[in-house]
């Protein structure tokens, strides 16, 4: 698959400290947000065919910083071992 980057040993440092767990422990958000992921790709992709890139690509240009912006006022404290 192009652009897929398949890492050896990529999940050692998750299952050590203890993401997969968390995952397990709140399965039902992680499949809510597996299925809103695979739902989204598959989504982009029938976009991607019926919207000219001339408006996918500005509307990706708006899009990304708000999230990112939503993603920092969501960060870890600075107390955080990992941050």
């Amino acid at each position: 698959m192009h652009g897929l980057q398949v890492l050896p040993g990529g999940g050692t440092r998750y299952s050590r400290d203890g993401s997969f767990t968390a995952l397990r422990t709140n399965l039902r958000f992680t499949a809510l947000m597996a299925a809103g992921s695979i739902g989204g790709a598959l989504l982009g992709g029938l976009l991607l065919g019926a919207i000219p890139d001339i408006v996918l690509i500005p509307g990706l240009a708006v899009i990304l910083p708000i999230s990112a912006l939503k993603m920092t006022r969501h960060a870890r404290p600075a107390s955080h071992p990992h941050t």
